[in-house]
């Protein structure tokens, strides 16, 4: 390891007009940006739902669950089946899932995301 270091940097650890990259800087942000994910996912739900008590760490989530939701009935049916979804984005996992073969075929057009 002593050898490397007094050889100095690596060649291909310059970039553009000769500097260094800094790898240390790299994966220490990389290493606290992984630190503060685990921490947001560990931390307590702090918004709940006055309806049916669920709890969300997002007030985002919470907005949306009670937007679309909380006491409501699907409103997003597939038009493969007879499965109906509270929400858009999985309507779209379950067809992409469940109907890959029709989908690729082209038999019916997907709605557009809003």
């Amino acid at each position: 390891m002593a050898v490397l270091a007094a050889r100095g940097p690596h060649p291909d650890s310059r970039v553009g007009g000769g500097a260094l990259l800094d790898v240390d800087g790299i994966i220490n942000r990389l290493k606290s940006n992984m630190q503060s994910s685990v921490r947001r996912r560990q931390a307590e739900p702090s918004f709940d739902c006055k309806n049916c008590g669920k709890k969300y760490t997002l007030k985002n989530n919470l907005l949306r669950h009670t937007r679309l939701e909380c006491g409501k009935e699907p409103q997003f049916p597939c038009p493969f089946c007879p499965h109906r979804s509270k929400r858009n984005d999985r309507l779209m996992q379950h067809v992409s899932s469940q109907h890959k073969e029709q989908l690729y075929a082209g038999r019916v057009e997907m709605p557009i995301l809003q």
